[in-house]
């Protein structure tokens, strides 16, 4: 007496469409379509969520931003304030001219520097 053969899933039409399709995304073309897909999406949402509001009236223009003068301040604590940053940025810097600038690598613990 003989059994008829059992099914083999390897060999199912079911398995095989799902290779075929495993193999279409794995390749260039597939990835490629992923990717123009998943680039089409994030526009259409970036666009639909109203991010992007431009005006559409005519030839209205934008007024560009305002804002304050530096020079409105005339208190004179604030520019003793701000000389005082200025003096201490141009020391900074005459600092890191003079010691940084020529080299590669600063080692601050040994008071050293490398350059490699």
């Amino acid at each position: 007496m003989s059994y008829p053969p059992l099914p083999l899933y390897r060999n199912s039409k079911e398995n095989r469409r799902r290779a075929a399709i495993g193999a279409y995304f794995n390749s260039r073309r597939g990835r490629y379509a992923i990717g123009l897909a998943v680039f089409v999406f994030c526009l259409y949402v970036f666009v639909s969520s109203g991010t992007l509001r431009l005006p559409l009236g005519g030839d209205r223009d934008v007024p560009p931003p305002r804002f304050p003068s530096v020079e409105s301040t005339g208190d004179p604590v604030w520019q003793g304030r701000a000389q005082q940053v200025k003096d201490a940025f141009v020391t900074a810097y005459k600092a890191y001219h003079k010691n940084a600038y020529p080299h590669d690598e600063l080692t601050p613990i040994s008071n050293g520097h490398s350059d490699k």
